[in-house]
């Protein structure tokens, strides 16, 4: 059995998972309340190109404009990313860009299929199609893929007042956090996601 990390994107704090940690204004998508004075549940996802996505993740962190990367470790062998649009009023272009990027075990994006990692508020993305291999097969090799830039923050009305990465994932299981963690960023970072395979 393998098993394959996704670490953060960025150094920064947990700043939502399945519900919004700070949010004080109004709920830009959901209106369900998660108790613990969390007022609304975390906006999802739903790739239209068949891709199943949940497990919410803010990460709080970076600059607007800066690189953002996904990370993982040598146990991928590839990934393949895809473009998605998340359509909201309060998630608008280029808020609502995501790139979807789907991890294998084997070379070309071949073999197991082991799931798949979206971020969404991404400018200047990769090109949807493009296939990237990992450093062979060796769990402790470490890399990671440019997926594009950070988007700045859309102010008050929409997630956050400020630049985050919003991660979901398909499969696996996430790390334990509580809101306002702190989590390092890159390659061997504190991993977000995690799959056995």
């Amino acid at each position: 059995m393998a098993d394959a990390y996704v670490y953060a994107p960025v150094n920064g704090a947990i700043w939502s998972m399945d519900c919004y940690c700070n949010i004080t204004y109004n709920c830009p998508c959901g209106t369900s309340n998660c108790g613990g004075g969390t007022p609304c549940s975390h906006c999802r996802f739903n790739g239209a190109a068949g891709n199943p996505m949940g497990s919410p993740i803010d990460v709080g962190g970076g600059s607007a404009g800066a690189d953002l990367y996904f990370y993982t470790n040598g146990a991928v062998g590839s990934v393949y990313t895809q473009l998605d649009d998340f359509s909201s009023s309060t998630c608008l272009s280029p808020l609502g860009q995501v790139v979807v990027v789907k991890l294998f075990a084997g070379v070309n994006a071949s073999g197991t299929f082991i799931g798949a990692v979206a971020y969404q508020h991404v400018t200047d993305r990769v090109a949807a199609g493009s296939i990237f291999n990992g450093p062979g097969p060796n769990p402790n090799a470490l890399w990671g893929i440019r997926v594009g830039a950070m988007a700045a923050s859309c102010g008050n009305g929409c997630c956050y007042n400020g630049v985050h990465s919003h991660m979901e994932r398909d499969g696996g299981n996430t790390n334990s956090f509580y809101c306002n963690q702190q989590v390092s960023g890159g390659a061997g970072g504190t991993w977000i996601y995690h799959w056995g395979f």
